[in-house]
């Protein structure tokens, strides 16, 4: 799906005098999606491998307790709120199996070639970025863009 941007939209205009103007820190609000170019899920995705390995999981179960896994994590794969999903899957599979499934999902996250759209944004001199991202690309990639610069945070 191509969304067109709507430059002359009020919001868009107010931000661009704002941090034209610098009158105040701009912080960015980020999601997953821009974490999708080095091949790492977004939640929706997160949520469809997840939502997978507990279905695998459920094959080590006798008959009797399979069906009714299964009927849990169907259950839980239809819950819109993904706070919510993602705490009942952490119950129903279990923390471990739940917390090494998404360190292994995770795993590259650490080594994996930054999304240039990260270092992009910190190269616009704001004043932070807050995302509930896991993988912490954010991080590294202001880590990159310092060491590269002359800039310095106070």
């Amino acid at each position: 799906m191509n969304t067109i941007f709507d430059f002359e939209q009020p919001a868009y205009k107010r931000f661009r005098d704002i941090y034209k103007e610098r009158t105040r820190n701009v912080v960015v609000l980020v999601g997953s999606g821009l974490s999708k170019p080095a091949g790492l899920p977004d939640w929706k995705g997160l949520k469809d491998i997840l939502i997978d390995q507990a279905y695998v999981k459920a094959k080590s179960f006798d008959i009797a307790d399979q069906d009714a896994y299964t009927k849990k994590v169907k259950a839980i794969s239809t819950i819109a709120d993904y706070w919510v999903l993602f705490e009942e899957l952490k119950e129903v599979m279990g923390e471990e199996s739940y917390v090494a499934a998404i360190k292994h999902i995770f795993a590259t996250a650490d080594t994996v070639k930054i999304p240039n759209c990260y270092n992009q944004i910190w190269n616009l001199n704001i004043g932070g970025i807050i995302t509930v991202n896991i993988d912490r690309l954010a991080t590294r990639a202001f880590q990159e863009t310092m060491k590269n610069s002359k800039r310095r945070i106070s």
